[in-house]
């Protein structure tokens, strides 16, 4: 699985990537297979102003799976990764659960 991480309108952490890296590796683990590529967005969605605004999309790309896309905002950019990553394992998980159903109805 390919992991692009790419942060507009605010800076991450060389810290902050490789733990986000690791919990998208652990978050997806069991998926791998099916995941081919998965790209990582954050931005900063007032400014610098504060408050929990940190936006993360997270785009799922696999045969199987075609392209999902999970989002979420929170405080900080380890946060908001962790909210769409739970919701990209879940769409993940929802659509080959589909996709074997259907295999076992032909």
């Amino acid at each position: 699985m390919e992991v692009n991480i790419v942060a507009t309108n605010l800076s991450l952490e060389p810290g902050q990537q490789t733990t986000i890296e690791q919990r998208a590796a652990h978050a997806l683990d069991r998926f791998a297979h099916e995941v081919r590529t998965l790209q990582i967005v954050f931005s900063d969605e007032n400014g610098p102003k504060g408050g929990e605004d940190t936006t993360c999309q997270v785009k799922a790309v696999g045969d199987l799976i075609g392209t999902l896309v999970a989002r979420s905002t929170n405080g900080t950019p380890e946060q908001a990764a962790a909210d769409a990553l739970r919701r990209a394992n879940r769409q993940i998980a929802d659509v080959l659960d589909k996709t074997a159903d259907r295999a076992k109805r032909s």
